[in-house]
C-alpha cells in the first residue's frame, strides 16, 4: 500500500485524470488520499448531491446564527465572481468571509465543507469549491442556507 500510494502521488494530475476519467481538479485533490486506484469511487462521493443534516451544518463550537452568516457571506462573495479558478482563490474567499465578519474559522470552513459535500470527512472547503465549480458550489450553499432558515 505504501509504495502504491507513493506511485499514485507521483503521477501528474493530467495523467491521473485521464486514467480515472475525471477532471484534473478532481485528480489533484484526491491524489493525496488515494492508496489504490480502487479508492477513487469512495473518494469522489462528495460529487453526488449531498443530503444534509441540519444539526451537522453547525460546527460544534459555533452557533446557528454564525453559521448562517458564514454561509450567506460565502454565497455573496461567490456571486461576485465569474469562476473559481484555483484552490487559492477559493481559500481567499473563505478567509475574507471569516475576517470581514469577525467569525471563527469553524463558523465558515466547517459549514461550507459540509454544505458542499454532505460529509464530515472530505477534502477542504476550498478544494471542494474549486472542483465542484462556481455554479454547483452556489447551489449547494444556498440549499444549506434554506435548511437553516
Amino acid at each position: 500500500d505504501y509504495f502504491n500510494a507513493r506511485y499514485i502521488r507521483q503521477i501528474p494530475d493530467k495523467e491521473l485524470a485521464r486514467i480515472l476519467s475525471c477532471k484534473e481538479s478532481t485528480a489533484n485533490i484526491i491524489k493525496e488520499r488515494m492508496v489504490r486506484l480502487s479508492d477513487f469511487p469512495q473518494l469522489i462521493s462528495y460529487q453526488k448531491k449531498p443530503i444534509l443534516d441540519r444539526k451537522k451544518l453547525i460546527f460544534k463550537k459555533s452557533t446557528k446564527e454564525n453559521t448562517v452568516v458564514g454561509l450567506k457571506e460565502t454565497y455573496s462573495h461567490l456571486q461576485g465572481i465569474k469562476k473559481i479558478s484555483s484552490k487559492d482563490e477559493a481559500l481567499k474567499i473563505l478567509e475574507n468571509v471569516v475576517r470581514e465578519n469577525k467569525l471563527a474559522n469553524g463558523d465558515v470552513y466547517w459549514s461550507v465543507r459540509y454544505a458542499l459535500s454532505g460529509l464530515e470527512a472530505s477534502p477542504s472547503p476550498q478544494e471542494l469549491m474549486w472542483d465542484l465549480g462556481l455554479e454547483e458550489s452556489q447551489k449547494r450553499i444556498l440549499e444549506a442556507i434554506k435548511l437553516l432558515e
